[in-house]
């Protein structure tokens, strides 16, 4: 009994093997969506400018000592952690003692007083 097995099982084509010599991007393949891909690739279609965002610049941290409104041992409150106490007050950055999230480092301007 003599077994015999055909290359490529599926359409009778070798499979992946008969794409391995086309050079990557080179490519017989004929819809209209890779038709605009290569024309856009090659510089076929003109670039548009890219998008301008307009909008204001504000500080959301600083070092300045004399920035916080806060001091160390007020108690306040975030949105998101709860009430605290602060800790450590550096700029802007507050280290605070939530009770029930932990210490954590916050922005004063996330924070209101309790």
């Amino acid at each position: 009994m003599d077994t015999v097995v055909d290359e490529g099982f599926y359409g009778g084509s070798v499979g992946f093997r008969d794409n391995m010599n086309s050079g990557g991007f080179a490519s017989t393949y004929d819809s209209p969506g890779w038709k605009r891909a290569q024309a856009n690739r090659a510089g076929g279609m003109a670039r548009a400018r890219p998008p301008t965002i307009e909008a204001h610049a504000y500080t959301v941290q600083t070092s300045d000592p004399e920035s916080s409104q806060y001091a160390r041992g007020d108690r306040i409150f975030h949105q998101k952690f709860g009430y605290g106490i602060v800790g450590h007050v550096e700029g802007n950055k507050l280290t605070v003692a939530f009770d029930k999230a932990g210490e954590k480092k916050v922005i004063d301007t996330f924070v209101t007083r309790a």
